[in-house]
């Protein structure tokens, strides 16, 4: 598990960075209150993620949205299975995965030096 997060009501969806194709691997992502640990989106809900790719968008079988939750603290779990690489992940505001953010020198699809 990660540390508690916090993030506005706007930002509802999960992206991950993600290395799961080999075979056999897979990622699924739970969503934990902080204080009492309980699942507000659990790992058995999950949708398995089966792909390398830097942006994709974690489910779970009730949807793609994240609980609202308004600034109070929250914890992702984490399950890699499978030679699973996880490099990174954000909250957006947006279905696309843009996370506002700074993307270093750019890249392929980015106009600017941030993530809009």
């Amino acid at each position: 598990m990660d540390r508690p997060l916090s993030f506005s009501s706007e930002q509802r969806y999960a992206f991950v960075n993600v290395d799961a194709a080999e075979a056999g691997a897979r990622l699924r992502v739970g969503v934990l209150d902080s204080e009492s640990g309980a699942p507000l989106r659990s790992l058995a809900d999950a949708v398995p993620i089966t792909s390398n790719a830097t942006r994709v968008a974690v489910s779970w079988s009730g949807g793609t949205q994240l609980p609202a939750v308004n600034k109070s603290a929250v914890r992702f779990q984490f399950e890699l299975r499978g030679g699973c690489r996880l490099f990174s992940f954000w909250v957006s505001e947006t279905t696309q995965g843009r996370s506002g953010g700074w993307v270093g020198r750019g890249g392929p699809g980015f106009t600017s030096l941030r993530d809009v």
